[in-house]
């Protein structure tokens, strides 16, 4: 099998972790592979997610990695062990970041994502919702968000999130997100809802901080 950086960083990250990649199969297209993604608890293996690795063919397409099918409660509702906003979670978006490198393309879905559907629902900047902040977090700084996929033919609604290529490139993005927090404060002084709420505390706290960033 043709060598795939992405994915040999991906599986060393994930075993760091303590996450399990299993179920592998070959893609629709040549360098895309299929996987599933387990956590153990209490001995027990719950499938988390899948996850889409497109290898690239270079110099034409980087690398990118698609997260899908996210499992909110593992083993279902009546084992009540969440994954949304969990420790796992978190691993997991460790993972994919220290696997991803410049200029490569993580997608996400959110939709099975309580908070994040409602603050991007309601006008929220994908950086001052939940899951844009914990990307931004771990390095990610240009997002765009796919609301209809495809016309519903490549999955829910998703982020895409990317690492800048060089640093000039990051400080034009964190301007950008500057300029729309402050819109985004300015327009929404009092939340309509509790989830608008979280994300506008969570845009001043951004804001005061990529203003000291880009001084």
């Amino acid at each position: 099998m043709p060598e795939c950086q992405v994915l040999d960083r991906l599986e060393q990250e994930a075993r760091r972790a303590g996450l399990e990649l299993g179920n592998r199969r070959e893609g629709r297209i040549k360098g895309l592979t299929l996987l599933d993604l387990y956590v153990a608890i209490g001995g027990l293996p719950y499938r988390a997610a899948s996850l889409a690795i497109f290898c690239g063919w270079p110099p034409y397409y980087k690398p990118w990695i698609e997260v899908y099918n996210i499992e909110p409660i593992l083993g279902g509702e009546r084992s009540g062990i969440p994954f949304i906003g969990s420790s796992m979670e978190a691993q997991l978006l460790d993972s994919l970041a220290r696997a991803l490198g410049p200029g490569e393309r993580l997608f996400i879905e959110y939709y099975r994502d309580p908070e994040t559907l409602a603050q991007l629902e309601q006008g929220a900047p994908v950086i001052a919702s939940r899951l844009g902040y914990e990307l931004y977090k771990r390095g990610f700084t240009w997002f765009k968000v796919w609301y209809y996929p495809e016309g519903f033919n490549e999955g829910g609604q998703k982020i895409q999130a990317e690492k800048p290529l060089d640093e000039d490139r990051r400080r034009t993005h964190l301007r950008e997100h500057l300029a729309e927090l402050k819109a985004f404060i300015s327009r929404y002084r009092i939340p309509s809802s509790p989830e608008l709420g979280l994300a506008l505390a969570r845009a001043r706290r951004l804001a005061r901080e990529l203003e000291k960033i880009l001084g």
